[in-house]
C-alpha cells in the first residue's frame, strides 16, 4: 500500500473560522459542500488538507480499491469565493502515522441527506479514528 507524489485538484474557500479545502471531483456526492479538512489559515488548510487527502488514500487502498481519477474541477463550476488549488501528498509522508491509526483503525462514513434538506452521517467503526478515540 503505498502512493507517491499524487496530486488532488481541490478548491479553498472561507469558511466562518478560517479555511476549508474543498475535493468536488475525488468526493463528487459531497466534495462540493463539504469541506475534507480546514485550518485557521490558508496554509495550515493545505497542510491539514495533505495529511487528510493521505488517510484518505490510504484507506482507499487498505479496502483494496484502486485510487479514486484526478479529474480537474470543471471550470464553469468555480465561482469567485473559490481559491483552486493542487494538494499534493506521498503515503511516505505520513506511513508511519498511518501504520499505527489506520490499520485496524478504519473508518466509513456515509452521508445522506433526506427530501427535507438534514443532513446525516452514519460511521461504521471498525475501531478508532484518529484524533477523535476519546469521542467515540
Amino acid at each position: 500500500m503505498t502512493f507517491e507524489n499524487v496530486v488532488y485538484p481541490a478548491f479553498l474557500k472561507r469558511e466562518e473560522e478560517g479555511f476549508g479545502i474543498h475535493f468536488p471531483t475525488l468526493l463528487p456526492k459531497y466534495g462540493w459542500e463539504f469541506s475534507l479538512c480546514s485550518g485557521p489559515t490558508k496554509i495550515k488548510a493545505i497542510q491539514n488538507a495533505e495529511k487528510a487527502l493521505a488517510y484518505l488514500l490510504a484507506g482507499t487502498l487498505y479496502d483494496n480499491e484502486d485510487l479514486p481519477s484526478q479529474a480537474p474541477i470543471p471550470s464553469e463550476q468555480v465561482t469567485e469565493e473559490m481559491e483552486l488549488i493542487s494538494i499534493k501528498t506521498s503515503y511516505s509522508d505520513y506511513a508511519k502515522e498511518i501504520e499505527e491509526h489506520l490499520l485496524g483503525f478504519h473508518w466509513h462514513i456515509y452521508f445522506n441527506w433526506d427530501e427535507n434538506s438534514n443532513f446525516q452521517a452514519v460511521a461504521y467503526k471498525k475501531a478508532r479514528i484518529l484524533g477523535c478515540k476519546d469521542r467515540w
